[in-house]
């Protein structure tokens, strides 16, 4: 990861303003397979991806407005997808609600109201590679319930337990909708996020 502290303007014949010349601030080594190919970067120069031989990863990359530093960027790249090949991050961001964001999707359970008040709600997530999912799910935009679990590359189920105040005042509703907020924390890497709604009926 190279900071450039000042883009030239005009290009003169000889060497470049020393003010001007690409400072190398820190690298990534040790990619699966030998080598890291096609790299490609959030079009807000945030987060980076690019290939290996076991897939593509993702790593957040510092603003290095005030010069070099390793605040806030990954210390290993996350898996993104694996066996993947040639990234291209497009300009368009990647829409929320019931799909995948950046990896990470989720998607709520069929259950019933009584049985989920007593027992959970089950949301079914799947993300790209290791790390810790929360989930929260919201009515009329107060919490109601929570859960959270480390997961494995792949798929999971996280457990969401309602509040003993929601329990009593759903217990005698015939239907509830409720908005689930799905983070997931990866080892080394950005947090995704995504939204999933669903309706419980008694």
């Amino acid at each position: 990861m190279y900071s450039v502290p000042l883009f030239p303007t005009r290009f003169k014949d000889g060497d470049a303003d020393p003010g001007s010349k690409p400072i190398v601030c820190y690298r990534y080594s040790g990619p699966s397979g030998g080598s890291f190919s096609t790299p490609t970067f959030a079009p807000d120069g945030g987060r980076v991806a690019w290939a290996e031989g076991d897939g593509i990863k993702v790593a957040t990359v510092p603003s290095f407005a005030g010069g070099c530093t390793t605040d806030g960027a990954s210390q290993t790249a996350a898996m993104l997808i694996p066996g993947g090949k040639q990234p291209d991050w497009g300009p368009a961001g990647v829409p929320t609600g019931g799909g995948a964001s950046g990896g990470l999707a989720a998607k709520a359970a069929k259950a019933k109201l009584a049985k989920a008040l007593a027992k959970g709600l089950s949301v079914r997530v799947s993300v790209p590679s290791a790390g810790r999912v929360s989930a929260a799910a919201t009515r009329s935009g107060r919490k109601v319930a929570a859960g959270a679990k480390s997961v494995k590359v792949g798929g999971a189920t996280v457990k969401l337990r309602f509040t003993g105040a929601a329990r009593r005042s759903l217990k005698s509703a015939r239907s509830v909708k409720l908005r689930i907020k799905v983070a997931f924390k990866p080892k080394g890497g950005a947090t995704q996020r995504t939204t999933v709604a669903v309706t419980l009926k008694r």
